[in-house]
């Protein structure tokens, strides 16, 4: 049975598979309604994650902070991902590595460190699916929820319009997505307020049936600029009848070698990770 506090870091990455990015599909031969749709939806999904990067970030739930950075690789059309945890102490040094899988659940590979787990199980790397992983998470795992790491990839949803709104006097489409395979993702159906101006997606909710079970709220005015796409600064993630987590985007490099080898399990005994 793996630690507490490990269960509540791998509920981070049930929180990757509920989120947006990912590489734009070809709109060919689809009707004129659905491709705006798609175009709208997988613009942004590019424009956040369809590109190699290293992002530093700073989660803050009440009292808690965390610090942690990822670095994202594209390999053949899916997206690679080592998280490094800085702080708190008590996650110091834990890597983990998500590798996206096509056709079936997406793997996380954690190091059992030596530092962190209990002699018994340290010293090994443990390969997990996390295609299953839920967001109902207990509330003392829930500061983790840090983000939307988990890119989607072209064919994974569907996507429609909706009634257009405004959001802090930002004019946004609104596209639904809900997944292509029932139960890839732990949620049915996604809302994208996706803002004219800059095209990120000024809201993002979470719905399983008709309860929604998470949000992610940017403000206008958390958008800025990056190598000439517009990316949210800070994120507010909120999950009903919890306090509100922020996500703040530290840092971010485009330009750092990302070798292959950093994203294999053994090297997550080796500790290597990009610098900035």
């Amino acid at each position: 049975m793996l630690p507490g506090y490990l269960a509540g870091v791998l509920a981070v990455v049930g929180v990757l598979l509920s989120a947006p990015g990912g590489v734009p599909a070809s709109d060919d031969a689809v009707p004129e309604g659905l491709q705006s749709a798609r175009a709208l939806a997988e613009g942004w999904f590019h424009q956040h994650q369809g590109f190699d990067a290293v992002e530093a970030y700073e989660a803050r739930h009440g009292a808690v902070r965390i610090e942690f950075a990822i670095a994202r690789k594209w390999v053949n059309g899916t997206a690679k991902v080592l998280l490094d945890f800085n702080k708190p102490e008590a996650l110091e040094g834990l890597m983990l590595l998500f590798l996206q899988q096509r056709d079936r659940s997406d793997d996380l590979f954690v190091y059992l460190s030596p530092r962190l787990f209990p002699p018994a199980i340290a010293r090994r790397i443990r390969r997990l699916h996390v295609g299953q992983l839920d967001l109902g998470l207990p509330a003392a795992a829930r500061f983790v929820q840090i983000g939307d790491f988990r890119p989607f990839l072209p064919g994974e949803l569907q996507h429609t319009r909706a009634a257009d709104l405004e959001i802090e006097g930002e004019l946004c489409h609104m596209v639904e997505s809900r997944p292509v395979k029932a139960g890839r993702f732990p949620f049915d159906r996604l809302e994208l307020a996706i803002s004219r101006r800059t095209g990120v997606a000024l809201r993002t909710r979470h719905y399983r049936g008709e309860q929604l079970i998470r949000e992610v709220y940017v403000s206008p005015k958390d958008v800025a600029e990056f190598d000439g796409r517009w990316l949210p600064l800070r994120q507010q993630i909120r999950v009903p009848g919890q306090p509100a987590l922020e996500l703040t985007l530290k840092n971010m490099d485009v330009e750092l070698p990302l070798p292959a080898r950093l994203f294999s399990p053994r090297n997550l005994i080796a500790q290597k990770f990009p610098s900035f």
